[in-house]
């Protein structure tokens, strides 16, 4: 096997494994960032997944979802690699408390945050490996994604309303997103075809 065979082999082993529950640190993100402290700002979300997951002994997990919450309002890019982290934890997770917990951030995060641009490859994991939960995490997503009512508009949940989803569930109504919107004007004058090419 030639240098670049080798290479190429290792270069797929370290995808492969990045894509993989792991007990220990993250020391980059998953996904490009703009810079250092944006990136340092992902490895530190990271232990907070781990410590919301029991995978590491922090206290507090309600605080530590509020703070990851809080932290990707503030930084909306780290929106998508907070998904991007806690699907790496779901994958082939050997721990099923971990694992119930991990769903469960996936849950709190779908209901607050809006994804920018992994919410194709999202639901589609969603799809391949939620099982039972595939209904209500797609629902939460969708609801996310297009409802008017969606609380991913910069205002960070206290901890209070973090265990009040975890009891109740999401406050949104998906009939509400559903339903058909009377058709209003738009407030702009929209110039007719002619107009443009005589311009």
């Amino acid at each position: 096997m030639g240098f670049a065979e080798v290479h190429l082999l290792q270069s797929e082993k370290l995808a492969d494994s990045m894509l993989k529950w792991q007990p220990g640190n993250l020391h980059a993100s998953l996904i490009s960032l703009s810079d250092k402290p944006t990136n340092t700002l992902a490895v530190r979300l990271f232990k907070n997944v781990q410590g919301y997951m029991g995978d590491k002994a922090l206290p507090a997990p309600t605080l530590l979802a509020q703070d990851i919450v809080a932290t990707c309002l503030q930084s909306t890019e780290l929106i998508d690699e907070i998904y991007c982290q806690i699907m790496k934890q779901l994958t082939e997770n050997p721990n099923p408390s971990s694992e119930d917990k991990g769903w469960q951030l996936l849950s709190i995060c779908l209901d607050m945050l809006k994804p920018r641009g992994v919410q194709k490859y999202l639901e589609a994991w969603i799809r391949d490996n939620a099982r039972e939960k595939q209904q209500r995490l797609t629902t939460l997503l969708h609801q996310t994604m297009y409802s008017m009512d969606s609380k991913a508009h910069g205002i960070a949940p206290s901890d209070s309303d973090i265990t009040a989803f975890l009891e109740r569930g999401s406050k949104k109504d998906i009939k509400e997103i559903t339903k058909a919107l009377p058709y209003t004007r738009p407030e702009y004058q929209p110039r007719i075809w002619r107009s443009v090419l005589d311009d």
